[in-house]
């Protein structure tokens, strides 16, 4: 956990605990400003987070650990504490300048008596919540064997992902006529046949589409990678939601690659004065390239294919 997240562990545990369901006050800038004039706080909307404690049951389990709940969860624990006590902060100046008004002016109105009613009444529902919200972060303590336990979601994820790309891989080889997952990866025919790949059958539009799949994957897997590895060193790190998140930027990044290739090829448009038609001798280097660089920049990509197909429905629109 980051340093603000490590807190000590409680001295006293209560041996019978109920399990409690708290209203924390989240989204602080969903409040309306402060008034000093007519001293009234606005009601700041409410998030349920069910809190439980029960003898002998340690929080977080090993479930939300490895999935990455318990992150999501001690992350708004945390917002809801820095709400309450900014809340209460504000209560007490209100409360202040009701003091002063009092020692000025030696009697309140009735609706200053009914603002100074209201602000007692709310501060001591807000002290309640801020005593539950402590003994939830007391609750929620993180053991070493747990915060390796997170760690490593994100080592099994990569690994994951890795046997996957690498199974891709070895089904790129085998089309060429290679060897990848195999023992013969270093002999000397299969060196030759993996020096000498190209596209299979000359450049036709289904060769190219499989050495954009497969290069624009590879850039894909490096992004993914590191944007995973991203996310754990800032504790934000979900193996339940990175890991479907890796295979829908898959099919989304790949696809969106093969669309921009192909036509880039039917245009003739050229890179760095390379085209890619099928006559010119590196067409091929050129589009494990750019292939690369699509899958890698997916988001890039898939604006350029959007602004693509925006122009191309408003002609078609104009046409009409």
């Amino acid at each position: 956990m980051s340093e603000s997240h490590n807190l000590p562990a409680p001295k006293d545990k209560p041996a019978d605990r109920e399990a409690t369901a708290l209203a924390l006050p989240l989204d602080p800038e969903s409040a309306e400003e402060f008034s000093s004039q007519d001293l009234t706080i606005a009601a700041v909307s409410a998030r349920i987070i069910p809190v439980t404690t029960k003898p002998n049951h340690s929080r977080p389990t090993l479930i939300e650990v490895f999935t990455g709940q318990a992150i999501d969860v001690i992350d708004k624990i945390f917002q809801a504490h820095e709400t309450t006590d900014k809340l209460i902060l504000e209560l007490r100046e209100a409360q202040e300048q009701l003091d002063k008004l009092l020692h000025k002016n030696g009697s309140l109105s009735e609706e200053q008596r009914q603002a100074s009613k209201h602000n007692v009444e709310r501060l001591a529902q807000l002290e309640r919540i801020r005593k539950h919200i402590g003994a939830a972060l007391t609750t929620y303590q993180w053991t070493p064997g747990k915060i390796w336990l997170y760690q490593w979601s994100l080592v099994l994820l990569l690994i994951l992902c890795g046997i996957a790309q690498a199974c891709f891989i070895e089904i790129y080889c085998r089309w060429h006529g290679a060897y990848f997952l195999s023992l013969d990866l270093f002999t000397p025919d299969n060196i030759n046949r993996l020096s000498t790949i190209t596209f299979v059958n000359g450049a036709t539009t289904l060769s190219m589409a499989g050495e954009v799949l497969t290069w624009s994957s590879l850039g894909v897997w490096a992004q993914q990678s590191y944007a995973m590895t991203v996310a754990m060193v800032q504790r934000r790190f979900r193996f339940a939601d990175h890991g479907p998140l890796y295979i829908g930027v898959m099919m989304r990044n790949t696809s969106v690659a093969a669309a921009i290739v192909i036509l880039l090829r039917l245009s003739k448009f050229s890179v760095f004065g390379v085209s890619l038609d099928s006559t010119n001798p590196l067409a091929f280097d050129t589009t494990i390239g750019i292939s690369f660089l699509l899958g890698f920049f997916g988001d890039d990509a898939y604006r350029i294919l959007t602004n693509f197909k925006n122009r191309l429905m408003k002609g078609t629109e104009e046409s009409k």
